[in-house]
């Protein structure tokens, strides 16, 4: 196969981009924008020797037009750069269609890529030749204003040459305009119109110095002839549209089109702008564009004009009314500052009508600013803004907040003010609450159109002191709690209650103030009740700005004192009572754990979760038997009690913690009960399995959730069992670990290395008929829960069998032994049972024979195995 090569080039240009047809307006002096030349080199690939058909490469395309170069065909009508863009200028005298030749390496392509048009002539024109005097009252002109004579518009009409001929095309814009004299005695030209300013005649010309180009200017006489004014056309208009036939012919052909344009008024909504147009005619029945036109409104409401520009432009402003009509404006043509015709155009403002008003409020409902409500956390609003929307016909939404012609009225001054346009506020603190109606209308802009809305003034009326029981509960007697008693006997420590505060108004609404910032709240006497690490061991005690906040009230010894509290200069007490009736546990529910099992290393210690209900109705929704729970405060052992049905597979403490010793045999259970230290029969039970976790250099054998060793064996006769090992957080190289049974309980049938273990492995299966041997090499993981193997064991009879092994030997890196040598599985030793097991049989397992396999070296399959 060959290399990559040039097949050909690709020459065009961007029509997305760049234009293809110019017209050479660089005869009048203006600047060309030049289009670029598109140059690709086509790269492909051949192939060659006998037998090959084929091309490793696809065909593909490569810029090249900073290595091209570019001329063009016809360089009288354009020309081409050396970065092969195209060049225009007022040298050139020919146009038409213009070839483009490219050269790259060995290839040349000629294309024709542009059309040129060139003006070979322009014509001046005037619409009125002869520009005559203007009788007007002269009274009051300066000398050189006493004469006024007529003007016209000038344009520039030219001839096109290119792969046709194409007369009459409009270039005004093009073009700028000269007097043929060089001066301005005699006329003078003001953008596209000439005025006459003395008796006499002189030509206009266009800046067509191209050398194409040939100019015929257009001949102006000025006249003492006198004409006058017959009359003003004027228009306000602020739209024009255009429509153009359907241009289907072929790009060869020239046809005529009929082309319609139209100006339009739309003047319907507030901020509408427009432009006043106006035409003076004169008595020789000729006419000209009026400028400097002036502007008088008869009513300023619904149209105001815009001095800001410098033709007569008309706005129409922020509430304006419909008008339809030709009285509203008088346009008018002035000289020597006195008009000399005007004219009423016709308007039709069409400005709906309001269908009606909308109003609401920021706020509801207010306080003064130094009424207590005010003040935080409370921080009641104390103004509220209105907000008003006007309606109109048809669906259109305007904001009249803060126009001046929207109207509030307020039902009663002596309560509410108005501020600020269109804000409220209460007048008085010593105001009693009350409602006050704000009535919104638009005045004569929307007579008898109107909208009411109520604002209710509200304030303080008194504090309210809450105690609710400690830790928050949902008992009958958890809300509302100022009695305080000793956890189940007289001698012990007593409960806890929370302080809430909250602000009712006059209104009967309630404001949470709580015990934070800004409130100071005492007990009378600490000897009956104190506030938990904030007070001494006697008389009375405050704590400041939210201190109670992180702590509760205690009762101490039987008694009664005050509970006072003070926020925003008003101030509130209860009676708390501390009482020598114990609170009995009457209910106890072990809440956690949940599950049917508790896993952990064997002598690890596992909490208890518990919901204590008492005979007065509070309730310590999560006492844990760790310390951390609810009711820390109270020592556990004090009130609750806890037993195990047997201590073979775990203990449980005084205080409710349960030790993990052994893996509970097949699918059997242990239970734990919670009970009253009152009674016995106030109590709850949680049953659960034990499941040990491999320790350090560990095998744990079976589920790792649930009953550890207990299966279902399905339809299949078959179960299967994971092996897992902790390596204690060093390396795993190598492992072999002997595992043993009753073979009249369950046979291994296969095994298979674990999703942890993807390096050498080895099983040894009934070899004795009661043993697997695992063995795996060239390892090199580490985790405290590896699955190393997946042992399937066929279900043989109805017994339970001992179940357990050897760990022979563990490797690690560098060969060294990791751990002793012949150590006992602990985690996954126990009793292994199935769905086909006698339940009467799980304490009858005969023991296992202990077990002495052969280290790695004497299998020779340390590092490299070779099995």
């Amino acid at each position: 196969i060959e290399p990559i090569v040039n097949t050909g080039i690709q020459v065009y240009v961007d029509g997305s981009t760049d234009e293809q047809e110019f017209v050479n307006l660089a005869q009048f002096g203006v600047s060309h924008d030049s289009s670029q030349v598109q140059v690709y080199s086509v790269l492909s690939c051949h192939t060659f020797g006998l037998g090959l058909t084929t091309c490793a490469e696809g065909n593909t395309k490569s810029s090249v037009v900073s290595s091209s170069t570019c001329a063009s065909e016809t360089e009288t009508a354009l020309r081409i750069n050396s970065q092969c863009e195209t060049e225009l200028d007022d040298t050139m005298t020919a146009g038409g269609d213009v070839a483009i030749t490219v050269n790259f390496d060995d290839f040349d392509e000629t294309v024709t890529l542009f059309r040129v048009w060139i003006p070979t002539s322009v014509h001046v024109k005037v619409q009125d030749d002869v520009l005559n005097r203007i009788e007007f009252n002269a009274t009051g002109c300066a000398r050189d204003q006493s004469q006024w004579y007529q003007w016209t518009e000038v344009s520039a009409l030219a001839t096109l040459q290119g792969s046709a001929v194409v007369h009459h095309v409009d270039v005004t814009s093009h073009v700028s305009f000269a007097t043929e004299s060089g001066t301005s005695d005699i006329i003078y030209l003001v953008g596209g119109q000439v005025f006459g300013r003395a008796q006499g005649s002189d030509g206009i010309v266009a800046n067509c110095s191209g050398a194409a180009c040939s100019v015929t200017p257009a001949d102006v006489a000025v006249s003492n002839d006198d004409v006058h004014i017959t009359s003003l056309e004027s228009y306000v208009l602020n739209g024009v549209g255009i429509s153009v036939p359907s241009m289907d012919e072929s790009f060869g052909n020239y046809v005529d089109y009929n082309i319609t344009a139209w100006a339009t008024q739309s003047l319907a909504a507030e901020g509408d702008t427009a432009e006043v147009f106006a035409y003076i005619h004169f008595s020789d029945e000729t006419s000209a564009r009026a400028v400097g036109l002036n502007g008088t409104l008869a009513d300023d409401t619904s149209l105001r004009i815009d001095n800001s520009t410098e033709s007569l432009s008309l706005t129409v402003p922020t509430g304006a009314v419909k008008y339809v009509g030709t009285d509203l404006l008088e346009v008018s043509v002035a000289r020597c500052g006195q008009s000399v015709i005007s004219d009423w155009p016709f308007l039709n403002i069409e400005m709906p009508p309001v269908q009606r008003i909308l109003i609401s409020l920021e706020e509801d409902v207010i306080v003064h600013i130094r009424d207590p409500l005010a003040q935080e956390p409370v921080a009641h609003p104390t103004v509220t803004a209105i907000t008003v929307t006007a309606v109109f016909e048809g669906g259109y939404e305007a904001d009249f907040s803060t126009d001046p012609r929207t109207e509030f009225s307020i039902s009663n001054t002596s309560v509410i003010e108005l501020f600020q346009t269109n804000n409220l506020r209460v007048l008085s603190s010593g105001v009693v609450a009350e409602d006050v109606v704000v009535t919104v209308s638009l005045g004569s802009f929307a007579p008898n159109i109107s909208a009411s809305i109520t604002l209710s003034v509200d304030a303080f009326q008194a504090l309210q002191l809450a105690t609710a029981a400690f830790p928050a509960c949902d008992g009958t007697g958890c809300a509302n709690k100022d009695t305080l008693r000793p956890v189940q006997v007289t001698a012990n420590a007593y409960q806890r209650v929370s302080v809430d505060m909250q602000a009712i108004s006059v209104l009967g609404n309630s404001f949470d103030v709580g015990v934070g910032q800004e409130v100071n709240v005492s007990v009378s006497n600490v000897s009956v009740a104190t506030i938990v690490g904030a007070c001494e061991q006697q008389g009375p005690c405050t704590v400041y700005d939210g201190e109670l906040e992180t702590t509760e009230i205690a009762g101490v010894a039987p008694g009664q004192c005050s509970l006072e509290a003070r926020w925003a200069g008003e101030q509130t007490s209860t009676t708390l009572t501390a009482s020598s009736e114990p609170a009995v546990v009457s209910d106890v529910a072990i809440i956690s754990p949940t599950a049917s099992y508790l896993s952990g290393y064997a002598g690890s210690e596992k909490s208890l979760g518990i919901e204590v209900s008492f005979d007065d109705g509070t309730i310590f929704p999560d006492v844990s038997t760790d310390g951390t729970g609810d009711a820390s405060w109270v020592n556990i052992s004090t009130f609750l009690q806890f037993s195990l049905d047997s201590s073979t597979f775990a203990t449980v403490s005084s205080s409710g913690d349960v030790t993990l010793i052994a893996n509970t045999p097949s699918d059997a259970t242990s239970t734990v009960t919670c009970a009253s230290t009152e009674s016995d029969s106030v109590s709850d039970s949680h049953e659960f399995a034990v499941n040990i976790l491999a320790g350090d250099l560990d095998v744990d054998l079976g589920n790792p959730k649930s009953s550890p060793l207990y299966f279902e064996c399905g339809s299949s006769g078959t179960f299967d069992l994971p092996v897992r090992l902790n390596s204690g957080g060093d390396t795993l190289l190598a492992f072999q670990i002997i595992i043993s049974f009753d073979s009249d309980v369950v046979l291994a049938s296969a095994a298979a290395a674990g999703d942890d273990w993807s390096t050498t492995f080895d099983a040894t299966l009934n070899d004795p008929i009661t043993q697997v041997q695992l063995v795996g090499a060239d390892g090199g993981v580490s985790g405290s829960d590896l699955e190393i193997a997946v042992i399937t064991f066929s279900c043989e009879g109805s017994g339970v069998t001992e179940f357990g092994g050897v760990i022979v030997e563990t490797l690690t890196t560098g060969n060294e032994l990791l751990g002793s040598k012949n150590r006992d599985i602990v985690a996954g030793a126990g009793v292994l049972g199935t769905d086909l097991s006698d339940r009467r049989l799980l304490h009858s397992a005969a023991p296992l024979p202990r077990v002495v396999g052969r280290q790695l070296g004497e299998c020779d399959i340390i590092g490299d195995i070779n099995l």
